[in-house]
């Protein structure tokens, strides 16, 4: 375990803060369907992103930085891992004050250190300044998006949620000179609540999306143990293996993952960022039991799309 924090510490410095083509990623995880454009997946309504105006204050994302496990060159960064601080905080806005089904949203993160001043200068991560991760309190409905970045620790996106509940958002970045940080926030959304999706286990880790067949595969299902997890990639209507995958924000893929809980978020890189498949492998740490969503993100043809996975993670 000590050697496989070490080597997780050594790849963490690897990864940087999310945001670069402003592209809208979202879906409704229960289903396969994805849309067309670079870095934008849905199958319900999503805006792109961009500036948005001052709102009311909703809340600060602090309370996961403890709890978050982020994906460095590939792997997940553990609990109580020593590394350098920021002690960032973030001050999120939405224009509305309380957002609503169906409507587009403006939301304002504002970064500042511990002392309440803007931390003006971050790092890219695979192409982006800050990586934003939305999801439905079911993990039925998950949106990567881009959020622009001004001036001032000042980053500004344009959201729609399909439904009304509580949303979990994640902000991924990298304050220059310091470690990766998560924060999150929770939101509630009002309007036309949708049915809750149960969070289950897949009984077969395999899934056609887009015209490939994907199946996943996990070294070990155990939490506190290195995990690879490999996807292999091939034609669903002709079973040959799929050799043409393009690069998606600079790599084959990226993978998010999100207890059932909520509690844990993983933001995972592919150990060889230049593979086209077949196969693309990821390396990460579960860090505790429970259930976990797992999004792979892919692109190929031009078109990115996502594929989801529930798996069961054991003592």
């Amino acid at each position: 375990m000590a050697k496989s924090k070490a080597a997780l510490y050594m790849t963490m410095i690897a990864l940087a803060g999310m945001l670069a083509g402003c592209g809208s990623n979202s879906a409704n995880t229960s289903g396969t369907s994805a849309s067309g454009h670079e870095g934008h997946e849905q199958s319900s309504p999503a805006a792109a992103p961009e500036a948005a105006e001052s709102g009311a204050h909703n809340g600060h994302g602090s309370d996961e930085k403890a709890g978050s496990n982020n994906g460095h060159g590939g792997h997940g960064d553990v609990d109580g891992m020593e590394h350098e601080q920021a002690n960032a905080d973030v001050l999120w806005s939405f224009q509305s004050g309380q957002p609503a089904a169906g409507a587009e949203e403006a939301i304002e993160l504002n970064v500042t250190d511990d002392a309440g001043a803007p931390i003006e200068k971050f790092d890219l991560n695979h192409e982006k300044l800050m990586h934003l991760i939305a999801v439905s309190s079911d993990l039925n409905y998950f949106s990567h998006i881009h959020p622009n970045y001004e001036s001032g620790g000042k980053f500004t996106v344009k959201e729609t949620f399909p439904a009304a509940g509580t949303y979990k958002l994640f902000a991924d970045f990298i304050p220059t000179g310091a470690a990766q940080q998560t924060m999150s926030t929770e939101v509630e959304v009002t309007g036309q609540a949708a049915a809750k999706v149960e969070l289950k286990a897949d009984q077969e880790l395999v899934k056609t999306v887009e015209g490939q067949q994907v199946k996943l595969a996990l070294s070990t299902t155990k939490a506190g143990e290195e995990a690879k997890l490999t996807y292999t990639f091939e034609d669903a209507a002709t079973g040959e293996p799929v050799t043409d995958l393009e690069p998606y924000l600079g790599a084959v893929g990226h993978v998010v993952i999100i207890s059932g809980d909520l509690a844990k978020y993983l933001h995972v890189h592919p150990l060889d960022e230049a593979a086209k498949g077949p196969d693309a492998v990821f390396a990460t740490e579960f860090p505790e039991p429970g259930v976990y969503k797992i999004w792979g993100q892919f692109q190929r043809g031009g078109k990115t799309f996502i594929v989801p996975f529930v798996v069961n993670i054991q003592a």
